[in-house]
């Protein structure tokens, strides 16, 4: 059973409360903010599971609770819509609507985990109309749907014969016979085979769930309902498209030939279930592309292109899993961190950049990296060490005031940041999921010779260095408490220094030091934004400002000039996508200034210091340029054609860089902001093989580019295709 989840038994009780006296609006208020909290924990408990992290493995069990959880959460939802209609309330309300997708993706996940081929040949078959009933706020249609789904009614597929056919009647024998006369390079057995038609089966449903939420997706965009499209991207879209990324490089060696069986695939199947799914899965989706994405077919093709990828923009890590943030090491610009969802590495850049070059070259030397990591890391060692004595004393406290007792502090680390004991009980439970007591998967032998430190975090989804020293910090969104927080790290040592936790579970999507190192910030997908005063003092764990924007997402935040004035970037109904806020005036005059982006999504944003101007990166693709000291706008320009997900500022050289989901990079001049150079598809991943481009969600997480830095006369990005590289320009 899942560690920790218990409680949520009691939590089912809120199905009791609905005969009380009055009507369904009533309760409005009350079933919104439970259908919100339960959303968030069934969404965090399911991928947690999908990730097969340590304490939440994905066991059968583990699965079978969370599929008794989600079903009885889908009958207080239809118990709940049931009382609507009775009280003649005929809209359903955001919270009630996203309550509903994560009920029905838990169960459809659940039932793929568990093989249960019966119960995901119900759900998939009636996917569509359950999401058009939420969107056409149909009451009976949603009922009738949910009603099946809890009996079990039977699925009945044109064209599919209850018989079994002459190739279901062979016995293992027979069948390994019939795959030894068509398989010329390989021997492959009936087992091997049927492993691969189950694979396959749960792959193309991964697939066939994406492209319709995809759709869906531009559905709830095109009509304008911000909240539910975030929610719905943030928290079902992306780590599902990132769950099955993961998967599917997991499986990919299996099914480099199943093209050659695909016409026999059915005769592959064990069961009637499996069968009568495959068909149903054959009338949905293209299911012969998909398979032929899968083989080998087109590997020759993408070799060539990742080749030409490399010569143009240096390959620096390949990991088998999306690269969210990374960030630089202050004092040592060889030093990088970089953050999957699973973990932080640590790398060597210079390293890195050998490892590959010679491995691309066919010329690596295993031993020789090994020497020069071995020098290298020593001249690390005695630089960091000799600033470590002279910069100490700047965030040393006192141990006999603040210790922490609960992990012992690295022996390596001259550095110790305290924390008043009422909070030991956190720190506890937080520093055991980061520095042991998760499951430590090895990592690749070629990542062994580059990877210096490996921290396990789960779901980090930020990181940023401190400007002058070399600490970074890190925003994790999944604890044991499920408080979303912050965590500082110190370059090259193992444990982390401190923790700083939010007051909720929402997700923390960036965080930031300001330019002088005195604080730092993070921002959520619940509107909030969370500052922090960095210094030694017993209070520091706890923020020492919010500012909340009403509930609309905060996609990112930048500190302007001094660390008093900051910049949101918002998804909000009411177009004020940009807002100004001076931290030091009164709590009910914050918000000093707001920008509209034209019905447009804020979702990225950068400052130059030098001109004072403030660039900002909407869904549509275009660029806003404000001039912060006249607090008015001066620029819009079209620089991408799909959203824009980073921005970078290079102030030596009085250039933009921008970034967008389509994978290419551009840089554009500062003074005029005409373009100056541009690559196409530097980090280019698509999870949905059959997916066509005029479909592609502006917001789909599986493309693209997720961040950018500016260091050196190099640009440095990270992608969703799992690499980290860097691009020398000038």
């Amino acid at each position: 059973m899942i560690t920790g989840c218990n409680q949520d038994h009691s939590t089912l009780a809120f199905i009791d409360i609905f005969p009380m006296n009055g009507k369904a609006v009533d309760f409005g208020d009350i079933i919104d903010s439970i259908f919100y909290e339960k959303s968030n924990t069934l969404n965090r408990l399911l991928f947690r599971l999908s990730d097969g992290s340590d304490g939440f493995p994905g066991t059968g069990s583990n699965y079978h609770y969370v599929s008794k959880v989600a079903k009885r959460f889908l009958i207080t939802l239809d118990h709940w819509i049931k009382q609507l209609h009775k009280s003649g309330i005929k809209k359903f309300s955001s919270k009630m609507i996203q309550f509903a997708h994560s009920t029905y993706l838990a169960l459809i996940l659940t039932a793929i985990h568990l093989k249960n081929w019966k119960k995901l040949l119900l759900l998939i078959y009636n996917l569509k109309g359950f999401l058009n009933g939420l969107q056409s706020e149909d009451h009976r249609a949603l009922h009738t749907i949910i009603k099946d789904i809890i009996n079990g009614a039977e699925v009945h597929i044109n064209g599919y014969e209850e018989e079994e056919t002459e190739d279901y009647l062979l016995s293992d024998e027979e069948m390994d016979e019939e795959v030894k006369k068509t398989s010329k390079k390989k021997d492959y057995s009936v087992r091997e085979r049927r492993e691969k038609a189950e694979i396959l089966l749960e792959l193309i449903t991964y697939y066939y769930i994406i492209s319709s939420l995809d759709k869906y997706l531009l559905d709830l965009e095109s009509m304008n309902s911000d909240e539910i499209s975030n929610f719905f991207y943030d928290f079902l879209l992306k780590p599902l498209s990132h769950m099955t990324y993961t998967y599917e490089t997991k499986v990919k060696d299996k099914l480099e030939d199943c093209y050659k069986f695909k016409d026999k695939l059915n005769s592959y199947l064990k069961s009637k279930d499996q069968k009568k799914y495959w068909e149903l899965l054959k009338s949905l989706t293209e299911t012969d592309l998909v398979i032929n994405k899968l083989s080998s077919v087109n590997s020759i093709a993408e070799r060539e292109v990742e080749e030409d990828t490399d010569k143009i923009h240096e390959l620096l890590l390949k990991l088998n899993e999306p690269i969210l943030s990374f960030t630089i090491n202050p004092i040592d610009n060889k030093c990088i961190a970089v953050a999957t969802v699973k973990a932080i590495y640590e790398l060597d850049v210079e390293l890195a950049s050998t490892f590959y070059e010679q491995k691309g070259s066919g010329t690596l030397n295993r031993n020789t990296i090994k020497s020069f990591d071995i020098v290298n890391n020593l001249e690390i060692k005695k630089s960091t060490q000799s600033y470590n004595d002279e910069n100490a004393s700047q965030i040393n406290s006192s141990e006999s005031q603040y210790s922490l007792n609960s992990v012992p502090s690295s022996p390596k680390s001259s550095i110790s940041i305290g924390r008043n004991l009422s909070y030991d009980s956190i720190q506890r439970a937080f520093k055991r999921s980061l520095s042991g007591s998760l499951r430590s998967s090895p990592l690749p032998s070629d990542l062994d010779l580059i990877v210096t430190l490996k921290r396990q975090a789960l779901h980090v989804t930020s990181l940023s260095s401190h400007p002058t020293n070399n600490y970074y910090i890190a925003a994790i969104n999944d604890t044991q408490y499920s408080k979303s927080s912050i965590v500082l790290f110190q370059f090259g040592h193992p444990d982390p220094i401190m923790i700083y936790t939010t007051n909720d579970t929402s997700k923390i999507i960036k965080c930031y030091f300001d330019s002088y190192g005195q604080k730092f910030g993070a921002c959520t997908g619940n509107g909030d934004l969370y500052l922090w005063n960095f210094d030694n003092a017993q209070s520091s764990s706890e923020p020492c400002q919010i500012i909340n924007n009403n509930h609309y997402p905060i996609n990112d935040f930048k500190f302007l000039s001094s660390s008093s004035l900051i910049a949101t970037a918002l998804t909000s109904s009411g177009n004020d996508n940009v807002c100004i806020y001076d931290t030091l005036l009164p709590q009910s005059s914050l918000r000093v200034k707001v920008f509209s982006l034209a019905e447009e999504n804020a979702l990225s944003m950068v400052y130059s210091a030098q001109y004072k101007l403030l660039m900002v990166g909407s869904k549509r693709g275009d660029i806003y340029v404000f001039d912060i000291k006249n607090m008015n706008c001066l620029n819009t320009f079209q620089a991408h054609t799909l959203s824009i997900k980073s921005l970078a500022v290079d102030e030596v050289n009085d250039c933009l860089i921008s970034s967008s989901v389509e994978g290419d990079v551009k840089i554009w001049s500062l003074k005029d902001f005409t373009q100056v150079n541009s690559w196409g598809k530097v980090h280019a991943k698509q999870f949905v093989k059959n997916h066509s481009e005029k479909t592609s969600s502006s917001k789909m997480g599986s493309i693209g580019v997720n961040e950018l830095i500016v260091k050196d006369d190099y640009i440095y990005s990270c992608g969703s295709d799992g690499t980290l590289r860097r691009t020398h320009w000038k």
